[in-house]
C-alpha cells in the first residue's frame, strides 16, 4: 500500500470527522480539552472578547472537573442542573406574575414564580387575549427583564398626540410601512443615550432628516458615547461626531442644550435654547422619537423591588438605583438566591463585557457543591 494513499485516506477521514463532528457543547458526559475550547468558542461568538479567553477557559476547566456529566452537555448542565429559572415575565392588569418566597420552610425550593404566558396578539382585536398558567417553584430566580418597560416621559404638553412615540419599535414600523419616508418632514429625536443614536442611525441610513434635540453639551462628560470603544462602537462614535459637529451630514442638525417646550396638534415641536430662554424655535415634523430613558416593571416582585435597590425605598433604576448586588456571583445583596444581570443592576454594556451571565452560573455551581 502505497504512502500517497495512506495519506489521502488519512486526509479523508480527517475531512469526514470534521464534518460529522458531534456538537461537544452538547455531548453528555463530554469533559475533555476539545469540549471546554468548544465552549469558549461558543461564548465568544456572543461578543465575548479574545482578552477574556483565558478567563473563560478557567471557568470552563473548573466546571467540567468538579461537576458529574449526567444531565447534557456542557450548557444544559450547568443552566438546569442549578435549578435557575431565567424568566422575562409578563405582567398586565388582568393577571400579575409574581415572585414570592416560600413561606414552607419545610420546602425544597425557596421562591415560587406565578403568571400566565401571553399567546401572540389578534391584529387589531380588542378581545382578550387568551392566557395559559403557569407556576414554578425554584431555589434561585435569575432577573434579566431589561430596563425598557416603562419610558420616561417630558412631562410636556401634548406628549399623548398621535405623531410622538416613545420607544424605537413604532419608528421601525413607521419606516417599514413607508409612513415615513426621505421626502417627509424631519423626525425629531429627544435624548442623548443610546437609544436616540439608534433612532438616529436608522433614520440616516433611510434618507430621512433628522431634528436631534438634548439637554447637555455635546462635550458633556456623562455622554454615554466617552465610554465606548471606538474599535467596537464605531456607529455610535459616528452619531457623537455629528453631535460635536465634527461630522457634517445633510440630513441631520443638532439642538444640543435645548429641551422641548411644547409638542403642539399641527406636528410642530417647540424646543427652548437653555443658554437663552427667550430663544424658542419652531420644528415642523412627521414623527417626535422620545428617548430619554426608560424603568424596569417589576411590579411581579413584592414592593416592585424596591427594597432591592442601592437606595432602599425608591424605584430601580439602571442609571440612579440599581439592583445592589455582588460584584462576583451578581446574587442581590439584600435577598439570597435572587440574581440580576444587565441594566437592572448596572451593566448597560452586557456586549462587549462578560456580563452576569457566567458570574451567576459560576455561583449556582459552587453552591451546589456546597462551597
Amino acid at each position: 500500500m502505497s504512502i500517497k494513499y495512506l495519506l489521502f485516506v488519512g486526509i479523508f477521514l480527517g475531512i469526514a470527522r470534521h464534518v460529522y463532528a458531534v456538537d461537544l457543547t452538547l455531548k453528555p458526559g463530554e469533559t475533555s480539552d476539545d469540549t471546554i475550547d468548544a465552549t469558549i468558542r461558543r461564548i465568544r461568538e456572543k461578543c465575548i472578547l479574545a482578552k477574556d479567553y483565558y478567563f473563560l477557559r478557567r471557568l470552563a476547566e473548573a466546571q467540567t472537573k468538579s461537576i458529574a456529566a449526567t444531565t447534557g452537555g456542557i450548557w444544559r448542565r450547568h443552566l438546569l442542573s442549578s435549578c435557575v429559572l431565567l424568566l422575562r415575565l409578563e405582567w398586565n392588569k388582568r393577571n400579575k406574575s409574581t415572585v414570592i418566597k416560600n413561606r414552607n420552610k419545610q420546602a425544597k425550593n425557596e421562591y415560587i414564580i406565578r403568571g400566565h404566558k401571553v399567546n401572540a396578539k389578534r391584529g387589531d382585536s380588542q378581545e382578550p387575549l387568551p392566557h395559559e398558567d403557569f407556576c414554578f417553584q425554584s431555589n434561585s430566580v435569575v432577573l434579566a427583564t431589561g430596563t425598557t418597560d416603562l419610558p420616561n416621559r417630558l412631562g410636556t404638553t401634548g406628549e399623548n398626540l398621535p405623531y410622538v412615540v416613545h420607544s424605537l419599535k413604532p419608528f421601525e414600523q413607521m419606516i417599514t410601512k413607508k409612513e415615513i419616508a426621505s421626502d417627509s418632514d424631519p423626525v425629531v429625536v429627544v435624548g442623548a443615550g443610546l437609544s436616540a443614536a439608534d433612532a438616529i442611525l436608522m433614520a440616516l441610513e433611510n434618507n430621512i432628516s433628522v431634528a436631534h434635540v438634548f439637554r447637555v453639551s455635546p462635550n458633556d462628560s456623562s455622554l454615554v458615547f466617552k465610554k465606548l470603544p471606538l474599535s467596537m462602537y464605531h456607529e455610535y462614535h459616528r452619531v457623537y461626531s455629528l453631535m460635536k459637529g465634527k461630522e457634517v451630514n445633510d440630513l441631520y442638525k443638532p439642538y444640543s442644550r435645548h429641551q422641548v417646550e411644547e409638542l403642539q396638534k399641527d406636528n410642530k415641536v417647540l424646543i427652548k435654547c437653555l443658554k437663552n430662554s427667550y430663544n424658542i424655535s419652531t420644528l415642523n415634523t412627521s414623527l417626535a422619537v422620545v428617548l430619554i430613558g426608560a424603568k424596569p416593571n417589576l411590579a411581579f416582585l413584592p414592593q416592585e423591588g424596591k427594597y432591592l435597590g442601592t437606595i432602599v425605598n425608591q424605584s430601580i433604576d439602571s442609571k440612579h438605583n440599581p439592583i445592589q448586588v455582588d460584584p462576583f456571583s451578581y446574587e442581590a445583596i439584600k435577598e439570597p438566591g435572587m440574581y440580576a444581570m444587565g441594566p437592572l443592576m448596572g451593566d448597560n454594556f452586557v456586549r462587549f463585557a462578560i456580563g452576569g451571565s457566567l458570574g451567576i452560573t459560576n455561583h449556582l455551581i459552587m453552591k451546589a457543591q456546597g462551597k
